[in-house]
């Protein structure tokens, strides 16, 4: 509630990008965090890992706005393997999330599992992710008509609701939890949360 959200779009009309497009957005974040009071970021983005996370570019530019004070949660991946985070994922440094699924059974608890299209570590470099798992299967989402297809579940919802499934549903969550944390105590660091 009475969140100032800001969207940074780094990726085209087909959901498609490059590590340029997202260096540039990254970048603009850091340019103007304190312009727009910017103290989590949502990346529901991921790119095979091809190098140490501390080669490669997305994760440096993550690890330079967590040093600056905002809190990055990241999506852990849908590719369902081990070793199988995602770049930005695998940066220690920020939140990597996965997904949970409630198997259908929103009030029966006992059958609650890491979903199997999630993602998880350890990562190349030996550590331990997703730190947190988030409801992230069957998510009820609206959704805008011309990207309601075949692939997407219609919801019991309403119109133009669908269910997705993703662990970029589940970041999405955990940062908004964020969101909240910070709301409540505007001095806490990355770190902290």
């Amino acid at each position: 509630p009475d969140v100032y959200l800001l969207s940074v779009k780094a990726f085209d009309a087909k959901g498609e990008s490059s590590y340029s497009k997202v260096l540039d957005a990254l970048n603009w974040i850091f340019e103007n965090r304190y312009r727009y009071k910017i103290r989590v970021v949502n990346l529901s983005l991921g790119a095979e890992v091809q190098s140490h996370y501390w080669n490669d570019p997305i994760n440096q530019a993550v690890m330079r706005l967590w040093d600056a004070g905002v809190v990055i949660v990241s999506s852990a991946g849908n590719n369902g393997n081990d070793m199988g985070i995602t770049v930005p994922g695998n940066t220690p440094y920020i939140i990597t999330v996965g997904a949970a699924t409630d198997s259908l059974t929103p009030y029966d608890m006992s059958d609650d599992r890491v979903a199997s299209f999630s993602a998880r570590g350890p990562t190349y470099e030996g550590f331990v992710k997703p730190e947190i798992l988030a409801y992230g299967s069957q998510i009820s989402s609206k959704l805008d008509e011309k990207y309601l297809t075949k692939l997407w579940k219609l919801s019991k919802k309403g119109k133009n609701y669908s269910e997705v499934s993703g662990t970029s549903q589940a970041a999405a969550i955990v940062t908004g939890v964020v969101a909240l944390m910070i709301s409540n105590d505007q001095y806490v660091s990355p770190n902290d949360i």
